[in-house]
C-alpha cells in the first residue's frame, strides 16, 4: 500500500475490503525532502552505524597498547629475575600468541 497524501484521506478509519487486516498511512506533511529531515536521517545513520564501530576499534587499541605496556614490564622482570629457562620461553610464545588473537579482533 502507499501512503496517501491528507487530503486524499476522507475517514480516519477505513473497512478492509477482503476483510483482512491492513493499514493506510495518511500523511499530514511530507517530509522526505526537507533538509532537517535528512540532516537528521545521517546523524542517526552515523550514530547506529560508525559510532559502535569507532568504539570498538578505540577499545581494542587501548586493549593492546595495555597488553604491550604489561608485556614490557613482564619481559624486563624476567629477564632480570632469569634468563633461558623453558618456562619462561613457554610464557613469551603464549603472549605473543595472545598478541595475535588480540589484533585479529
Amino acid at each position: 500500500r502507499v501512503p496517501r497524501e491528507a487530503e486524499d484521506c476522507q475517514a480516519s478509519s477505513f473497512i478492509p475490503p477482503d476483510n483482512q487486516t491492513w493499514w493506510v498511512a495518511c500523511l499530514i506533511h511530507d517530509t522526505s525532502n526537507k533538509g532537517y529531515f535528512i540532516a537528521y536521517v545521517w546523524i542517526r545513520q552515523t550514530l547506529v552505524t560508525f559510532l559502535p564501530i569507532i568504539a570498538v576499534v578505540c577499545l581494542n587499541l587501548l586493549t593492546l597498547r595495555g597488553f604491550m605496556r604489561h608485556r614490557k614490564i613482564r619481559r624486563d622482570i624476567l629477564n632480570r629475575q632469569v634468563r633461558g629457562q623453558p618456562s619462561v620461553m613457554s610464557n613469551n610464545r603464549e603472549e605473543k600468541n595472545l598478541m595475535g588473537l588480540l589484533i585479529a579482533v
